[in-house]
């Protein structure tokens, strides 16, 4: 099948975030608000800081999420 093109956590807007399977709406309203508030995500680990996504939702989301442009 096809490879689904990477969640880009720096830039993706609140429509794309929020229809990844593995995030809901406000899960996906916490990434955008987190990266107007502290700039741009370093590294996917940088997730972790918020609070609604959990461990085991960032494990699994891991594999398709990018940080680059």
């Amino acid at each position: 099948g096809l490879i689904p093109s990477p969640l880009l956590i720096n830039s993706d807007s609140l429509k794309r975030l929020g229809g990844h399977p593995y995030l809901n709406y406000n899960q996906a309203k916490a990434i955008i608000s987190y990266r107007e508030v502290h700039g741009k995500f370093e590294s996917p680990e940088d997730l972790m800081a918020i609070k609604i996504i959990s461990d085991s939702t960032f494990e699994k989301l891991k594999p398709y999420i990018s940080v680059k442009e």
